[in-house]
């Protein structure tokens, strides 16, 4: 079987895996950064080059208000510890697809994986919305833990401010979690998603969501993710669902 046939197998078995996970996460989310977002590793590999889309689809608990967020991202290591990254995101509502911010982040990877498999990083990150006076200004620690040769831990801790016209005065945060284990081509996770909102309180209930995901790669250069979120606690939407495809270069 040549290279091009088997590629294009792999192709169809991801798209199909892909669209099984997303009917059973969709069928049984206003969407919030988890929408299109991600729990996020630490390591920087020099000479990575990478552009990704991802789609995000959310519909609210009375299921008559449908969200979708598009994201277009590219990145490339400055060297095996920092990495920068550009992204840009549309938002439709039902109403036309329109530009909804640009964001810009640098990940310094503090602490490569040793023996014990454990590496860290710290995400800076800056984003200017479009027509509506705000700015926000975050940064992300990463973890990650690497457990024997199949499993794989992820935490990461988040804090925020906003600045405009329109900020919200406090420091608000958020942490998300991962575990997964490859089996087979794919790796397989469950996730969750915790935006805790003003850290000096008063600003709204905490949010909870909780799900699966699973990814894997096609090829040499393109990777692919379906993964889905549910409600746990607080205002989260009844039905978050994401879809991502990448192409390293």
């Amino acid at each position: 079987m040549s290279e091009d046939l088997v590629t294009e197998v792999r192709l169809r078995r991801a798209f199909l895996g892909a669209c099984v996970l997303a009917g059973a996460l969709g069928a049984a989310a206003p969407a919030a950064a988890q929408t299109v977002g991600s729990v996020s590793g630490p390591e920087v590999r020099a000479g990575e080059r990478e552009a990704e889309y991802r789609l995000g689809l959310a519909q609210d608990r009375a299921g008559d208000d449908v969200q979708t967020l598009h994201r277009a991202q590219i990145q490339t290591a400055l060297n095996d510890r920092v990495r920068v990254r550009a992204i840009a995101v549309y938002r439709d509502r039902g109403d036309g697809t329109r530009f909804d911010h640009v964001e810009g982040e640098l990940l310094w990877q503090t602490a490569k994986a040793g023996p014990s498999g454990y590496a860290s990083g710290v995400n800076v990150e800056a984003r200017l919305s479009n027509g509506r006076g705000l700015s926000q200004l975050g940064l992300d620690w990463r973890n990650q833990w690497r457990v024997g040769e199949h499993w794989k831990i992820r935490a990461n801790a988040l804090v925020d401010v906003e600045t405009g016209a329109q900020a919200e005065d406090g420091v608000f945060g958020e942490a998300r979690f991962s575990v997964s284990r490859r089996v087979g081509p794919v790796r397989a996770a469950l996730v969750s998603y915790n935006d805790f909102g003003s850290l000096s309180g008063g600003a709204g209930e905490a949010v909870h969501q909780a799900g699966l995901a699973v990814s894997g790669d096609i090829g040499e250069r393109w990777s692919w993710y379906a993964g889905g979120l549910l409600p746990v606690s607080g205002d989260a939407p009844d039905r978050d669902v994401q879809f991502r495809l990448g192409r390293a270069f």
